[in-house]
Protein backbone atom coordinates (compact mmCIF):
# COMPACT_ATOMS: atom_id res chain seq x y z
CA UNK A 1 0.00 0.00 0.00
CA UNK A 2 2.71 2.55 0.62
CA UNK A 3 5.24 1.18 -1.76
CA UNK A 4 3.92 3.95 -4.36
CA UNK A 5 3.98 6.53 -2.05
CA UNK A 6 6.68 9.26 -1.62
CA UNK A 7 5.16 11.60 1.16
CA UNK A 8 4.97 8.09 3.45
CA UNK A 9 8.26 6.39 4.87
CA UNK A 10 8.08 2.91 6.25
CA UNK A 11 10.83 1.61 8.24
CA UNK A 12 11.17 -1.74 10.39
CA UNK A 13 13.63 -2.92 11.96
CA UNK A 14 12.87 -7.05 12.22
CA UNK A 15 14.14 -10.50 12.23
CA UNK A 16 14.28 -11.84 8.91
CA UNK A 17 16.10 -14.58 8.76
CA UNK A 18 15.72 -14.71 4.87
CA UNK A 19 12.14 -14.62 5.19
CA UNK A 20 12.52 -17.40 7.61
CA UNK A 21 11.19 -15.89 10.19
CA UNK A 22 7.78 -15.61 10.70
CA UNK A 23 5.56 -13.85 8.79
CA UNK A 24 8.16 -13.78 6.43
CA UNK A 25 7.90 -10.70 5.24
CA UNK A 26 9.90 -7.65 4.93
CA UNK A 27 13.03 -8.54 2.56
CA UNK A 28 15.87 -5.86 2.50
CA UNK A 29 15.77 -5.90 -0.95
CA UNK A 30 12.15 -4.64 -0.40
CA UNK A 31 12.23 -0.93 -0.67
CA UNK A 32 9.24 0.29 -2.29
CA UNK A 33 8.76 1.77 -5.87
CA UNK A 34 10.38 5.12 -4.62
CA UNK A 35 12.59 4.10 -1.63
CA UNK A 36 9.71 4.69 0.78
CA UNK A 37 9.94 1.14 2.39
CA UNK A 38 13.10 0.56 4.50
CA UNK A 39 13.39 -2.78 5.77
CA UNK A 40 16.04 -3.51 8.31
CA UNK A 41 15.49 -7.51 8.49
CA UNK A 42 18.01 -9.41 10.39
CA UNK A 43 19.80 -12.58 9.50
CA UNK A 44 19.36 -14.55 13.19
CA UNK A 45 18.42 -13.49 16.72
CA UNK A 46 20.17 -12.55 19.90
CA UNK A 47 21.08 -8.75 18.45
CA UNK A 48 20.72 -6.49 20.90
CA UNK A 49 21.64 -2.71 21.66
CA UNK A 50 24.55 -2.57 19.94
CA UNK A 51 22.96 -3.88 16.78
CA UNK A 52 19.78 -1.66 16.67
CA UNK A 53 21.70 1.70 17.64
CA UNK A 54 23.92 0.76 14.84
CA UNK A 55 21.26 0.59 12.17
CA UNK A 56 19.71 3.59 13.60
CA UNK A 57 23.16 5.53 13.22
CA UNK A 58 23.49 3.76 10.08
CA UNK A 59 20.26 3.70 8.16
CA UNK A 60 17.46 4.78 10.53
CA UNK A 61 18.51 8.54 11.52
CA UNK A 62 20.20 9.56 7.59
CA UNK A 63 16.89 8.45 5.64
CA UNK A 64 15.17 9.76 8.31
CA UNK A 65 16.90 13.14 8.19
CA UNK A 66 16.89 13.64 4.37
CA UNK A 67 12.77 12.72 4.16
CA UNK A 68 12.24 15.27 7.50
CA UNK A 69 8.88 14.03 8.91
CA UNK A 70 6.47 16.25 10.25
CA UNK A 71 5.48 13.46 12.41
CA UNK A 72 7.41 9.65 13.19
CA UNK A 73 4.61 7.22 14.20
CA UNK A 74 6.29 4.29 15.99
CA UNK A 75 4.31 1.04 16.35
CA UNK A 76 6.38 -0.29 19.35
CA UNK A 77 7.30 -4.14 18.86
CA UNK A 78 8.78 -4.81 22.25
CA UNK A 79 8.91 -8.36 21.14
CA UNK A 80 12.79 -7.57 20.67
CA UNK A 81 12.98 -6.84 23.90
CA UNK A 82 15.60 -9.15 25.90
CA UNK A 83 13.81 -11.78 27.59
CA UNK A 84 10.83 -12.03 25.02
CA UNK A 85 10.46 -15.41 24.18
CA UNK A 86 9.21 -14.75 20.62
CA UNK A 87 11.18 -12.34 19.21
CA UNK A 88 14.64 -13.62 20.36
CA UNK A 89 16.68 -10.15 20.60
CA UNK A 90 18.38 -8.60 23.27
CA UNK A 91 17.19 -5.00 23.21
CA UNK A 92 17.09 -3.52 26.75
CA UNK A 93 15.15 -0.58 28.15
CA UNK A 94 17.93 1.53 27.89
CA UNK A 95 18.64 0.95 23.84
CA UNK A 96 14.33 1.63 23.24
CA UNK A 97 15.21 4.76 25.39
CA UNK A 98 18.42 5.67 23.12
CA UNK A 99 16.32 4.49 19.98
CA UNK A 100 13.70 7.59 21.25
CA UNK A 101 16.06 9.86 21.79
CA UNK A 102 17.57 9.50 18.65
CA UNK A 103 13.77 9.95 16.77
CA UNK A 104 13.67 12.82 18.79
CA UNK A 105 16.76 14.59 17.88
CA UNK A 106 14.70 14.49 14.00
CA UNK A 107 11.59 15.70 15.18
CA UNK A 108 9.51 15.97 18.36
CA UNK A 109 6.25 14.84 16.89
CA UNK A 110 6.33 11.18 18.00
CA UNK A 111 3.23 9.05 18.63
CA UNK A 112 4.07 5.47 19.70
CA UNK A 113 1.67 2.60 20.05
CA UNK A 114 1.90 -0.53 21.76
CA UNK A 115 2.06 -3.39 19.28
CA UNK A 116 4.18 -6.19 20.55
CA UNK A 117 5.82 -7.77 22.94
CA UNK A 118 4.93 -11.40 24.67
CA UNK A 119 6.65 -10.83 27.87
CA UNK A 120 4.79 -8.89 30.45
CA UNK A 121 7.79 -7.63 33.08
CA UNK A 122 10.05 -7.10 29.30
CA UNK A 123 7.77 -5.14 27.81
CA UNK A 124 6.51 -3.06 30.44
CA UNK A 125 10.37 -1.73 31.46
CA UNK A 126 10.79 -1.03 27.95
CA UNK A 127 7.37 0.73 26.88
CA UNK A 128 7.73 3.07 30.42
CA UNK A 129 11.65 3.64 29.08
CA UNK A 130 10.28 5.26 26.13
CA UNK A 131 7.33 7.10 27.78
CA UNK A 132 10.11 8.68 30.23
CA UNK A 133 12.11 9.76 26.93
CA UNK A 134 8.67 11.00 25.75
CA UNK A 135 7.73 12.97 28.50
CA UNK A 136 11.25 14.88 29.64
CA UNK A 137 11.55 12.77 32.58
CA UNK A 138 14.51 10.85 31.82
CA UNK A 139 16.46 13.99 32.10
CA UNK A 140 20.08 13.97 33.73
CA UNK A 141 20.68 10.43 32.92
CA UNK A 142 23.61 9.49 31.45
CA UNK A 143 23.81 8.46 27.70
CA UNK A 144 23.94 4.67 27.48
CA UNK A 145 27.06 2.96 26.14
CA UNK A 146 26.61 -0.36 23.99
CA UNK A 147 28.82 -3.18 23.52
CA UNK A 148 29.80 -2.80 19.53
CA UNK A 149 27.93 -4.21 17.09
CA UNK A 150 27.87 -8.16 15.65
CA UNK A 151 29.78 -8.16 12.23
CA UNK A 152 26.76 -10.33 11.25
CA UNK A 153 24.49 -7.65 12.03
CA UNK A 154 26.68 -4.97 10.25
CA UNK A 155 26.89 -6.91 7.25
CA UNK A 156 23.07 -7.25 7.83
CA UNK A 157 22.60 -3.06 7.45
CA UNK A 158 25.23 -2.84 4.46
CA UNK A 159 22.22 -4.68 2.80
CA UNK A 160 19.71 -2.21 3.45
CA UNK A 161 22.39 0.47 2.82
CA UNK A 162 23.54 -1.33 -0.58
CA UNK A 163 19.35 -1.85 -1.28
CA UNK A 164 18.61 1.78 -0.54
CA UNK A 165 21.57 3.04 -2.58
CA UNK A 166 19.70 2.32 -6.07
CA UNK A 167 16.57 4.65 -4.57
CA UNK A 168 16.21 8.24 -4.04
CA UNK A 169 15.91 8.08 -0.30
CA UNK A 170 19.44 7.21 0.64
CA UNK A 171 22.25 9.29 0.62
CA UNK A 172 25.18 7.12 2.06
CA UNK A 173 27.67 9.28 4.02
CA UNK A 174 31.25 10.56 3.23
Amino acid sequence: MLQHRDDILYISLHRWEEGAFYPGTGDPQHTGNKGSVVNIGWSRAGFGDGEYMAAFDMVVCPVLRRFEPDLILVSGGFDAAEGDPLGGMRVTPAGYAAMTRALGVITASILVTLEGGYDLDATATSARAVLEVLVGSDKGRSESRFDPPDPIALADIGQVQEALAKTSCWVPRK
